[in-house]
């Protein structure tokens, strides 16, 4: 059953001809692609990973990275910090959505900052970690070193009696 144009519902028979000729292509199965069609469909099963796996671990990383820091940084330090692995293909995080989970952070009193005028621009916004911020890393950390420790053995890069 399914919604016809003005809403009432109607059964579709598979022969029926009043479905319109787009329908078919939806259902193309993914292995029909080649070339550079599976290529596209790699790279954005590719892209959507990284994304979904960034996501869950870049307040992590500037929690670790503030943690880390001698004195207060700015955003774009922080950025800049965060994409210094010269083997690193792809950054953990653009700069333009590290703001946002940078206010997230401080949103939630994880981190906090000051606006400072610069003599080569726009004034900063320095940010540096709170005693919540410091306690939730330790936390993070621990939550962190376990689910690495479980993939790694689910993905077969170290023993069960290595992993502790």
């Amino acid at each position: 059953m399914v919604a016809g144009r003005w809403g009432a519902k109607r059964t579709i028979h598979p022969f029926d001809t009043s479905i319109p000729k787009r329908i078919p292509y939806i259902c193309i199965p993914l292995f029909i692609a080649a070339g550079n069609e599976t290529d596209k469909i790699a790279g954005t099963a590719d892209r959507k990973f990284r994304k979904e796996l960034s996501a869950g671990i870049t307040s992590l990383a500037l929690l670790s990275v503030l943690n880390h820091a001698d004195e207060p940084m700015y955003g774009y330090q922080i950025a800049k910090l965060m994409e210094e692995d010269e083997k690193q293909t792809m950054p953990l995080i653009k700069h333009g959505a590290l703001y946002p989970v940078l206010r997230s952070l401080e949103g939630n009193d994880l981190l906090r900052s000051r606006v400072e005028p610069s003599v080569s621009g726009p004034p900063r916004r320095y940010y540096e970690i709170t005693d919540r911020g410091c306690d939730a890393f330790r936390r993070w950390m621990e939550i962190w070193k376990r689910t690495s420790r479980l993939i790694d053995r689910i993905l077969g890069g170290v023993p069960d009696d290595k992993a502790d």
